[in-house]
């Protein structure tokens, strides 16, 4: 028994207007697809750096609100504002209250480095402080007689050198310790939860 194959059909049916519309339905198809992957992994991505951001900052405000607030040792409570920016792609996931609860976690962060701001730039305590020691310290140069005796009167004024109070005034650090207070955790509610599971952790 022989079987002969008709393949004269191919040609012309990948020559159709229906071929064209299948494949073209196809091609769109693949390409919605690859969009959602890509939206899904940037979502996940963004989950991550969200979570890792909340998570450095909330440690950094246990921190603080332990041992306070030193001056020479902290620049910026969050340096990037990852929600801000991407907020967007989780607005099907979270309600209204979640949203407010992680706004306000970025806003109060956001105050809290606009008052360090202010902080350090008060340059008026730091310059009249090192204006009063040169001061001192050239007078006590005119009235030594050698080295040594330099050496004893700069004692003098070592307590004032050494004291923070003109470095770190009490005032912008208390402001930012009630702020710090009243700041509400995100990892341990189930805003918290919904991030992590968005970002499989």
């Amino acid at each position: 028994m022989k079987f002969i194959i008709d393949l004269s059909w191919i040609v012309p049916f990948f020559n159709s207007a229906f071929f064209a519309g299948f494949a073209t339905i196809l091609t769109g198809l693949v390409a919605y697809f690859i969009f959602l992957r890509q939206k899904h992994d940037e979502k996940l991505k963004v989950a991550r750096i969200i979570l890792v951001e909340i998570n450095d900052c909330e440690n950094l405000l246990d921190n603080l609100k332990v041992n306070g607030i030193n001056l020479t040792n902290i620049r910026q409570i969050l340096p990037v504002n990852s929600w801000n920016k991407y907020k967007h792609l989780f607005a099907k996931d979270f309600d209204a209250r979640e949203l407010k609860l992680i706004d306000n976690f970025y806003q109060e962060c956001s105050l809290l480095n606009q008052e360090l701001n202010e902080s350090y730039s008060l340059p008026n305590y730091w310059q009249e402080k090192a204006k009063i020691i040169a001061e001192r310290h050239a007078s006590f140069s005119e009235k030594s007689k050698n080295k040594e005796e330099y050496e004893i009167m700069k004692k003098k004024i070592k307590f004032f050198e050494e004291d923070t109070y003109w470095w770190q005034p009490n005032a912008p650090k208390d402001q930012m310790i009630q702020r710090i207070k009243l700041i509400k955790d995100i990892t341990t509610t189930t805003v918290g939860e919904k991030i992590k599971e968005i970002a499989r952790l």
